[in-house]
């Protein structure tokens, strides 16, 4: 998802009006081929309002994007590079040694190199995940967690946190996209729904035809990560409103231009929650509207 091909994307003539003519201020690293990375840039470009006519984009999926990048970074030394994906930002990080770059639409990582001085998260974090289910689903309280090899269980402080909402939490670890569909009945009965959160070594196409089957035969409701997972046979998705991502970059952008303050890690701030009602009928789900404003639900007939 991703964490798949995204990179620079540099302002191009007739995306964001003619170029400056000095060095940018402002580069955009990005990739044309994902839908997702594509509305994140409409919220940044709105975001930044007067700055975007001194922003530049490069595609680096694009024939000439690696030599376009080159080209405006002989120019000048910008005062910031948004790296839009996993991918972006490694390029940024490996090219040069003096811009800052602050990463979006990204998962993260332990470590962020040291030039990384924000991360704007697509993850979704297990509280924010409870909270949605609190006001969707009253009364279903036991969340169970699928977890790839050597990733950590959810911290004390999840742990707690899940706790004063109301939710026992059930960790598993899947020990490879093969084990998956077993670990997945393993929960059968011992939860009330089963988060697959973004993961590229456990779910692909040859993973979610299995697991979607398994849910709905054992009446076990799964929640994905993307509104295609809700699509395919999820009962629900929890997942980012990527264009408010974008919103949520321009800031951290405008800010650091004006008091040069890295704005460090944060978390999506609004989300979206897709509801497959056929899935959810068939599992007898029953669903309250949203309280929160940060949440949009999206129905899937």
């Amino acid at each position: 998802m991703v964490r798949a091909s995204l990179i620079v994307y540099l302002a191009v003539a007739n995306a964001w009006g003619e170029a400056p003519s000095g060095p940018p201020r402002v580069v955009v690293v990005t990739s044309s081929a994902v839908p997702a990375y594509e509305e994140a840039l409409g919220g940044l470009r709105r975001g930044l309002g007067s700055l975007e006519a001194m922003t530049r984009v490069v595609e680096l999926d694009r024939k000439d994007g690696e030599s376009t990048l080159a080209g405006i970074l002989t120019q000048g030394r910008p005062s910031v590079a948004v790296a839009i994906g996993t991918q972006a930002t490694d390029f940024m990080v490996s090219r040069t040694s003096v811009v800052p770059v602050i990463s979006t639409m990204i998962l993260y990582e332990p470590l962020p190199p040291e030039r990384v001085v924000g991360r704007i998260s697509v993850e979704v974090t297990v509280p924010a995940l409870l909270q949605q289910l609190k006001d969707l689903f009253p009364g279903k309280t036991r969340l169970g967690l699928i977890r790839s090899p050597g990733k950590a269980p959810p911290p004390s402080a999840v742990q707690l946190r899940a706790k004063q909402l109301g939710f026992t939490l059930v960790a598993v670890e899947a020990g490879g996209a093969d084990k998956l569909l077993k670990t997945f009945l393993s929960l059968s009965g011992a939860v009330d729904f089963v988060w697959c959160a973004p993961d590229s070594s456990l779910y692909n196409t040859a993973t979610f035809r299995p697991l979607i089957e398994a849910s709905l035969q054992k009446r076990l409701p799964i929640i994905g990560y993307s509104e295609y997972f809700a699509r395919a046979g999820a009962a629900l998705a929890v997942y980012p409103d990527f264009e408010d991502i974008g919103s949520q970059t321009a800031e951290a952008v405008r800010r650091f231009l004006d008091m040069q303050k890295a704005p460090g890690d944060q978390p999506p701030r609004k989300l979206r929650v897709a509801l497959n009602q056929y899935v959810s009928r068939m599992l007898e789900l029953r669903w309250s509207t949203p309280s929160s404003r940060e949440t949009e639900l999206v129905i899937i007939q």
